[in-house]
Formats: structure tokens, C-alpha cells, sequence
């Protein structure tokens, strides 16, 4: 339960991090730092989405083994 909360708190990020790009566009990092941070929320939800479909575990699963 408290990862798929985790995972929609991470997911509800996003857009928020679209919107400040939009208001900083004038700066030149405002892209690349805006897609390296969304990249990283994705990849963080589709650990914890592993995590909650017991696709991953620590010591063992598909993801569980490299991410620990």
C-alpha cells in the first residue's frame, strides 16, 4: 500500500516540474534539467510500480537484485 502512494506522490511531481520549465524557459539548463529530473521521477516509479507488483524484491526478481 505505501509504495503505490509512494508511486503516485513521485508521478503527481511531473507536471509540476513541466510547469516550472515552462516559466523558467528563458534560461539555457531550464531543458536539460527539467528532462534528467522527470527521467529520474519515471525511473523512480517504475522501481516502485516493481516493487508493488512484486515484479522486484531485494536479493531477488527482475529489478530487486542489480537495484539493491
Amino acid at each position: 500500500m505505501l509504495v503505490s502512494v509512494e508511486t503516485l506522490q513521485v508521478a503527481s511531481l511531473i507536471p509540476i516540474a513541466l510547469l516550472l520549465h515552462r516559466l523558467n524557459r528563458k534560461s539555457r539548463l531550464s531543458f536539460p534539467v527539467t528532462m534528467v529530473g522527470v527521467l529520474a521521477m519515471l525511473a523512480g516509479a517504475a522501481i516502485d510500480i516493481g516493487f508493488a507488483t512484486e515484479l522486484a524484491a531485494y536479493g531477488n526478481g527482475f529489478i530487486g537484485g542489480p537495484g539493491f
